[in-house]
């Protein structure tokens, strides 16, 4: 089975959410959200000047986009955000921007996309980007996060120290700096808990059952709700509402597991 951290986090939530979001690939219609846009926008552009070096070929990326209207998230403050990166940056040696890789836990192959690779004089860390509203998010447990790190270990070995967090704070226009460091004893914790889980979800796809779990429906708080409320809480016209307020997302479906 192939595993990748976006629908084992989401099926972590709510089986229910993630046979919505990959197995059918539901979306809901109008396209990308804002916030969704934002983060794509900026990490596309912090590749384009991790590539090049040049920032103003990652302002032209940012230009070139036809951005909805919007009183905080706009071509400017994306703008902002890449010279904050490029500061923070002082001096540091990026050896890659954008790299995929693989890893086998048991029988199943885990797979990612790492944002960078910085070397630091005590080592290398794993580059993460993120504008993720920062009072829901944890960097533990973070099955993401701790993914990156083991495969990073298995590919370049100890000198593998850990997570490089760039936060991109909306709120403040800031970016925040955070190592993330993982022990051996965490990481192996995780394997046996993500055997289970994986283990978890193969039964719910065997028996296409999805159990619902209501504490995930405003996990992100009222302003953000699951999409897929309206499905969970009309079951008899789930069929109807689908057509009507969602669209299938070929993308997400190939993700499935």
């Amino acid at each position: 089975m192939i595993v990748r951290s976006s629908n084992f986090a989401t099926f972590k939530e709510c089986p229910a959410k993630a046979h919505f979001m990959y197995e059918l690939g539901l979306a809901r219609s109008g396209g990308k959200s804002i916030d969704l846009l934002f983060g794509s926008i900026v990490h596309d552009a912090i590749d384009m000047y991790n590539k090049t070096g040049d920032i103003q070929d990652a302002f032209a990326l940012i230009d070139s986009i036809k951005w909805p209207p919007s009183t905080k998230k706009n071509p400017a403050l994306a703008k902002v955000f890449v010279r904050l990166y490029v500061r923070k940056q002082n001096g540091k040696k990026k050896l890659f921007s954008e790299r995929l890789f693989s890893f086998f836990l048991g029988q199943h192959e885990w797979r990612g996309r790492w944002d960078g690779l910085t070397l630091e004089t005590y080592g290398l860390l794993i580059d993460e980007l993120k504008t993720t509203n920062w009072r829901f998010f944890i960097s533990k447990p973070n099955d993401q996060f701790i993914s990156y790190y083991k495969a990073a270990r298995e590919r370049f070995g100890e000198q593998v120290h850990g997570i490089l967090l760039y936060d991109f704070d909306v709120a403040r226009a800031d970016v925040k700096q955070e190592v993330i460091r993982f022990t051996d004893d965490e990481v192996k914790v995780w394997e046996e808990e993500t055997l289970l889980e994986i283990d978890f979800y193969d039964r719910c796809q065997r028996n296409q059952v999805w159990p619902k779990r209501p504490a995930s429906c405003l996990l992100y708080g009222i302003n953000y709700p699951c999409p897929y409320i309206p499905l969970c809480q009309s079951p008899n016209t789930a069929e109807m509402l689908m057509r009507k307020m969602f669209v299938v997302s070929e993308e997400a479906r190939t993700l499935s597991w």
